[in-house]
């Protein structure tokens, strides 16, 4: 699998409930940052972070908008908007993802951009 079809079946996963295409893609050793702070060490702990989360919320869209490969890394934008505990939430953002040696997703780092955009037009 190319890394792009990769990333794009991560996504998939989060929309459809889905974790078990995550040992293919995932590194043992995976560090991954969301984009509001904590982070997990290690396949298992992204495992239950994932069936934790589906506890309470459901991902209504993840696109991935741009798409870029730079050495062993990839850079995705995405639109995200979930319906989490009740509460619906929408924001864009950036994914930093790292490959290791063997193709896999070793570390994933999100950036937030909060919605709406507003332009300001300086005097």
């Amino acid at each position: 699998m190319d890394r792009k079809t990769m990333i794009q079946s991560y996504f998939e996963s989060w929309l459809i409930q889905d974790r078990t295409i995550w040992p293919e893609i995932f590194s043992n050793d995976i560090t991954y940052y969301e984009c509001y702070g904590p982070y997990y060490r290690g396949l298992e702990q992204i495992l239950k972070w994932f069936d934790e989360w589906m506890r309470f919320g459901k991902v209504i869209v993840w696109d991935i908008h741009d798409y870029m490969e730079c050495g062993n890394k990839s850079i995705v934008t995405w639109y995200f908007q979930t319906l989490y505990d009740g509460d619906e939430d929408a924001f864009e953002g950036v994914s930093l993802i790292t490959f290791d040696e063997f193709g896999r997703i070793c570390e994933v780092r999100e950036y937030q951009s909060t919605l709406p955009h507003v332009e300001i037009t300086m005097k």
